[in-house]
């Protein structure tokens, strides 16, 4: 009876172990989780902004023609003109691309040159001091 027991307990015990090494598993996956689904909010509320400040620029585009019979030449004068206060910013490797014959302004990503990418250290000075070996007598 005490055998059952203690094989029994050890079985138990084993098992505790083994539903906290999977907890301890669930508990990281879920944290990646989180952080993946963080992320996925913070591009769909980047991609929001964008298309609203598109909207409100293609707003002001349509005003300005309304205004003048004519596209502007380019966004900055909707600025000169009072339009917008200023050319609003776009997230990083973002940018307003406007085709003043079709009056047609999209946002545009941009790819940075890759020497920007990874900057390069500067080259190390030369050495000036440098120790000179003599030949032992």
């Amino acid at each position: 009876m005490k055998r059952c027991f203690h094989i029994l307990l050890l079985a138990a015990l084993s098992l505790a172990g083994c539903s906290q090494e999977r907890s301890r598993a669930v508990n990281e996956q879920s944290a990646a989780g989180q952080k993946d689904y963080r992320q996925m909010i913070q591009r769909a509320r980047t991609r929001q902004n964008a298309q609203n400040t598109l909207a409100q620029m293609q707003e002001a585009l349509q005003s300005f023609q309304r205004d003048m019979g004519r596209l502007p030449t380019n966004i900055v004068e909707l600025v000169t003109r009072n339009y917008i206060r200023t050319i609003p910013a776009l997230s990083p490797g973002q940018q307003f691309a406007y085709d003043p014959a079709l009056g047609l302004l999209t946002i545009q990503n941009v790819q940075r040159p890759p020497d920007t990418l990874s900057p390069t250290l500067p080259d190390a000075p030369e050495m000036t001091n440098r120790p000179t070996l003599s030949p032992q007598s």
